[in-house]
């Protein structure tokens, strides 16, 4: 397996192998973990949670 897939709750967000798209898709998951609004669980930067603060943040909305 090659490339990179960003995908929540089973759909998969760069559906295309397109290097422009992904890099759309890495600076927006950089932003929230930026923005403390997810935090890195993987070794190896694979897995996301979304952090008390994301929550928060999505519940105000």
């Amino acid at each position: 397996m090659a490339g990179t897939d960003i995908q929540t709750n089973g759909k998969n967000l760069t559906e295309s192998s397109e290097r422009r798209e992904i890099a759309i898709w890495e600076d927006a998951l950089n932003q929230l973990v930026r923005s403390q609004l997810l935090i890195g669980r993987g070794a190896k930067g694979e897995v996301f949670e979304v952090t008390a603060l994301g929550y928060e943040t999505v519940d105000s909305f």
